[in-house]
C-alpha cells in the first residue's frame, strides 16, 4: 500500500497540534515533508528497474539520451547499480560498466538493438500525492522529521519578519532541534544500504565510480 502524502501531513500537523492547519498551511507543510523526503531519500532512495532495447554501437549508454527508457529522476541523481546484459538469463547476467558523467561505459560486446535492463537508485519524488517506494510503517519517523523542518522554517521566517520575541523564536528553534535529532539519529540506524544483487569482483581493477559484477 502506498504511503500517501495527506497521512505524512495530517500526522506532521498532529505533531505540531495544528491540526486546523491554523499556523502551518497545507503549502508549508508540503514544504516540510519534501524537505523531509530529501533527508529520506540519501538514506533509502527508490529502487527502480528499467527494461528496454537500447542500441549502442561503443558500448556505451548515455543516461540523458536513452532511446527506449525514460528515467523517472534527473540523470545527475540517479545511481545505477547494475547493468543486466543479456536480460532474462539464468543465472542472470551482469556486466561490468564505468560511469563517467551520464555515461555509462558497459565492458562488454557491442550492444544493437538489445533489451538490457539498469538496476537504479533515485531519489522520491516530492509532492506526487504518494509515495509508493516508501513503507508505510515509516509514517511517524517521516512527520517527525516534517514536524522538524516546518518548526525550523517558522522560527526563521518569524525571526526575519519580527512577528515573535526572541524568546519564543529560540523555543521554535530548540523544539525543532528535538524533532530533527530524533529524526536524523533514526534514519542512519533503522534504514540500512540495499543488499547486493551480487557480491562484486574483488580483483577487478576499478575507480571508485565503478562497478565490477562477476561473469
Amino acid at each position: 500500500m502506498a504511503l500517501a502524502l495527506t497521512d505524512i501531513e495530517d500526522a506532521a500537523a498532529l505533531i505540531l497540534r495544528d491540526a486546523s492547519n491554523v499556523t502551518w498551511s497545507t503549502a508549508q507543510l508540503d514544504a516540510a515533508i519534501a524537505s523531509a523526503i530529501a533527508d529520506y531519500s540519501r538514506h533509502r532512495p527508490a529502487e527502480t528497474v528499467y527494461t528496454g532495447a537500447e542500441t549502442t554501437v561503443d558500448h556505451a549508454l548515455d543516461l540523458d539520451s536513452l532511446a527506449t527508457i525514460t528515467l523517472a529522476a534527473d540523470p545527475a541523481d540517479t545511481a545505477v547499480v547494475a547493468v543486466e546484459y543479456p536480460v532474462e538469463q539464468r543465472p542472470r547476467t551482469f556486466v561490468r560498466f564505468q560511469r563517467w558523467g551520464n555515461r555509462i561505459l558497459l565492458d562488454t560486446d557491442d550492444i544493437t538493438a538489445a533489451d538490457i535492463t539498469l538496476y537504479c537508485q533515485e531519489p522520491h519524488a516530492i509532492n506526487t500525492g504518494s509515495y509508493p517506494n516508501v513503507p508505510p510503517g515509516h509514517l511517524q519517523q517521516l512527520a517527525t522529521g516534517a514536524a522538524g523542518h516546518a518548526l525550523i522554517a517558522l522560527a526563521a521566517e518569524s525571526s526575519a519578519a519580527l512577528t515573535l520575541q526572541p524568546k519564543e523564536a529560540e523555543r521554535l528553534r530548540q523544539l525543532a532541534d528535538t524533532h530533527l535529532a530524533a529524526w536524523r539519529g533514526w534514519l542512519p540506524r533503522r534504514i540500512v544500504g540495499s543488499g547486493q544483487l551480487f557480491r562484486p569482483a574483488d580483483t577487478y581493477p576499478t575507480s571508485k565510480s565503478t562497478v565490477a559484477w562477476p561473469e
